[in-house]
């Protein structure tokens, strides 16, 4: 049988994993291409860009896994429900934890 909003709902993770991966990707290019302030230190790029290096391939493991999803009926049917819950509590606590951490142990500053 068909459920076609667990379909919807893997489409829409899998659109909006993608518009992450774009975002953190332009947030990096914005922090080494933006800044030509001579005011600024160099290394005030690499602090800005360095949390994202880890949570990219965070996120195309979840694009990656969502694509695995729609091309296989089988698969969904098992990892649905946690993929949504797993996404759902990443996005909602563990990111923000995530991102902090790693500038508080950020190399560069």
């Amino acid at each position: 049988m068909y459920i076609w909003w667990k379909d919807l709902l893997v489409k829409l993770t899998l659109l909006y994993a993608l518009f992450k991966i774009g975002g953190f990707l332009y947030s990096m290019y914005q922090a080494y291409y933006s800044l030509d302030n001579p005011l600024i230190p160099e290394y005030l790029s690499s602090f800005m860009a360095f949390p994202v290096y880890f949570l990219i391939p965070i996120w195309m493991g979840i694009a990656f896994i969502c694509y695995r999803l729609i091309k296989r009926e089988r698969l969904m049917k098992k990892w649905f429900p946690y993929l949504m819950i797993g996404v759902l509590v990443y996005q909602l606590v563990i990111e923000a934890y995530l991102y902090h951490a790693l500038l508080i142990i950020n190399s560069y500053s």
